[in-house]
């Protein structure tokens, strides 16, 4: 049967200041076993979607004044709230995963963390396209670590300073 799913309720943050952010943030819900999407706005920086059917979806958030970021969450999620971390200017830097003999690795899961207000958070997920290539949004000269994993492959563990995060070539080994 088809199996249907609460996302958790989702609190929204400014990257910087680690304040929650009120206005207005648009998010889509898109399904990527079943390609469907579900949009709507947030009110008080704060939401939920209920009722959807599938396995993984890619919850996207952007605003006025912040740029799109990804965050995955499968069915099986049972955190009741999750928090998301929001950049109003950064800059875009690119990855291509690929197998130690060259070859592209899609569906590569890569998270994202950085420090907010002292702690160490999950500031944004991807999962590399069918070309390998997977993008993401930092600060400049601030430190991130990224976690890329895929099945049937080590996983690697890596902290980068954005400023040299350009156009990185990132290689798992099975």
């Amino acid at each position: 049967g088809v199996q249907t799913c609460a996302l958790p309720i989702l609190n929204i943050f400014d990257e910087i200041t680690g304040l929650r952010i009120l206005q207005n943030i648009t998010w889509n819900t898109i399904d990527i076993v079943n390609p469907s999407k579900l949009s709507g706005t947030t009110v008080s920086g704060s939401f939920n979607v209920s009722n959807l059917a599938g396995d993984i979806y890619d919850l996207q958030l952007s605003g006025a004044n912040y740029s799109l970021r990804d965050y995955f969450i499968s069915s099986g999620f049972n955190v009741n709230i999750v928090n998301a971390y929001l950049l109003s200017n950064g800059t875009t830097i690119l990855f291509n995963i690929r197998n130690p003999g060259g070859n592209v690795l899609p569906n590569v899961n890569v998270i994202m963390r950085g420090f907010v207000n002292g702690s160490l958070v999950t500031i944004q997920q991807g999962l590399s396209d069918v070309t390998g290539k997977v993008q993401f949004l930092v600060q400049q000269n601030t430190y991130y670590d990224f976690n890329f994993t895929l099945a049937g492959y080590l996983p690697i563990f890596s902290i980068y300073p954005a400023v040299k995060l350009d156009r990185k070539s990132t290689r798992l080994n099975s």
